[in-house]
């Protein structure tokens, strides 16, 4: 029988192989070394109209899967995986693809407060004259893939990454004494959603590791203690959204979006700092959400 991990290795380098030969843009009047976000299976080819199939259930918002697009912040897991790769197998041709997409990226795709063309209302449509599109203003935000590949970026190119972040303590954190978010990019009050404060918590304390600015290091725990601060002390458990007001499910409940994502991003922000004040955090809130998350009847954790 065959080594099962050397059968994977070969699955994941012939699906690499078909993304690297396939699935960048060959659409429209200008080529680009970046990934198209939909594949077609059978065709190969990306669809400009791509078919709902489960959109009404899985994101609800067509454009969050980009449509005839691009965007990186969705292929930062690939990007990963192609460098690793070359890592494993000695072969460098997908870390090589892998770093042109991302200078591509990240030379071209900017708008001008700095940040990039990513994110969850942002794509670059490969079909309608090559142009930075998106949905519902075609605001900057991030959230659920909150621990983003910044050291491979930064290796490319630093003075974009340090654009990017810089614009996101400048136009996400809405309040520089609190550390009240918005998701999006709007410089005002809006969703303080604690998945997209967890990824600029990472990428404060990403910033904190490669420049050693302490400033960084205060931002990310500014904005950890905001939602410190708001938790029920007799419970440790916070509201999602906690400026949305107790009225709106998110503004009055504990989900598993802040053990998923929001610890998550703490502990990968402690892994990286050593600060114990971010693990603290996340110790507890995992530590609430046992306790009380926890269905004895069901043996299961309430969650969705």
């Amino acid at each position: 029988m065959p080594n099962n991990s050397e059968n994977y290795l070969g699955c994941v380098q012939e699906c690499l192989n078909v993304l690297m030969e396939y699935g960048t843009d060959r659409y429209g009047p200008k080529h680009l070394p970046i990934l198209v976000s939909i594949l077609d299976v059978e065709s190969r080819n990306c669809p400009q109209d791509p078919e709902p199939l489960d959109e009404q259930w899985r994101v609800q918002r067509r454009g969050r899967r980009n449509p005839a697009g691009a965007n990186m912040l969705m292929d930062m897991s690939t990007l990963k995986t192609m460098r690793l790769l070359s890592n494993l197998t000695g072969n460098g041709s997908t870390a090589e693809f892998a770093h042109q997409y991302m200078d591509y990226y990240m030379r071209h795709l900017v708008d001008q407060k700095g940040l990039f063309w990513w994110g969850w209302h942002r794509h670059y449509d490969v079909y309608k004259l090559d142009e930075m599109d998106g949905h519902g203003g075609n605001v900057h935000e991030l959230h659920a893939m909150n621990c983003i590949a910044w050291d491979a970026l930064w290796e490319i190119n630093p003075k974009a990454v340090q654009k990017e972040i810089e614009a996101i303590w400048q136009w996400h954190v809405i309040d520089k004494e609190t550390g009240e978010i918005d998701r999006h990019d709007s410089g005002k009050q809006g969703c303080d959603f604690s998945m997209s404060s967890g990824a600029f918590i990472y990428a404060f304390t990403f910033m904190h590791s490669h420049t050693g600015d302490k400033i960084w290091q205060d931002r990310a725990r500014l904005l950890a203690t905001y939602y410190w601060n708001r938790r029920n002390q007799a419970t440790d458990l916070f509201p999602d959204r906690p400026n949305a007001g107790s009225d709106r499910f998110d503004g009055s409940h504990f989900v598993t979006a802040i053990v998923g994502l929001h610890c998550h991003a703490l502990l990968k922000s402690y892994q990286l700092s050593g600060d114990q004040l971010l693990r603290d955090y996340a110790i507890a809130y995992l530590m609430a959400y046992a306790k009380f998350g926890f269905n004895h009847e069901s043996g299961k954790f309430w969650g969705h």
